[in-house]
């Protein structure tokens, strides 16, 4: 359809429906290589799964958006606009949808990053009811983080959801979880902690 649309339009409209195709073809048939591919492809899946989680959104991520970042294709402030974007459809969607970020790797080392960050300013920006941002905290936490947090609450929506990896990470090894899993887990549905 947007290689069809770009037939009809000009200039950077045409250029958009050609980039938007070709991204398109490539993740029908391979893994994604951009951010905005990557973005893409969670968005497909979204609509064609029914889920009520992003799971842990800036994990899976990351590897593309570091790849794009250090490449050059896109900056800060592209990155942005493709996560308000994505923020809008899931507005547009009329759901709740839990999207987990921060916490831990399997070692136990913090797992915050800038996309962490775009993705706390990207919910502060939009004041949304969706998603609904689930971040997790731990005591390794760079206190930047806490700014963005704060910022983010002073402005009443409620978010982001505050979750203690501490308290989370231990309660599932009681379940005889593994440490590994355990530390990699995401909250979807009413805010229950799951496995992926």
């Amino acid at each position: 359809k947007a290689e069809e649309l770009s037939v009809d339009s000009t200039g950077e409209l045409k250029e958009k429906f050609l980039n938007l195709s070709k991204d398109f073809y490539h993740i029908s048939g391979k893994k994604p290589v951009t951010f905005k591919q990557a973005l893409y492809l969670v968005w497909f899946i979204y609509l064609l799964s029914d889920p009520d989680s992003f799971g842990r959104f800036d994990w899976y991520l990351y590897p593309f958006f570091k790849n794009d970042m250090e490449s050059g294709r896109i900056n800060s402030e592209t990155a942005l606009e493709l996560l308000e974007g994505f923020w809008i459809r899931i507005e547009e969607a009329n759901a709740i949808q839990n999207m987990t970020i921060g916490g831990m790797d399997a070692e136990g080392n913090p797992f915050y990053n800038e996309l962490t960050m775009l993705c706390l300013l990207a919910t502060d920006e939009m004041r949304f009811k969706g998603p609904n941002l689930c971040m997790r905290i731990n005591d390794k936490m760079p206190g930047v983080y806490w700014e963005a947090i704060m910022k983010c609450l002073g402005t009443g929506q409620g978010l982001p959801a505050l979750y203690n990896d501490s308290v989370i990470v231990n309660y599932l090894i009681t379940l005889n979880i593994s440490l590994e899993d355990a530390r990699n887990y995401a909250l979807a549905g009413c805010s229950q902690v799951n496995i992926p």
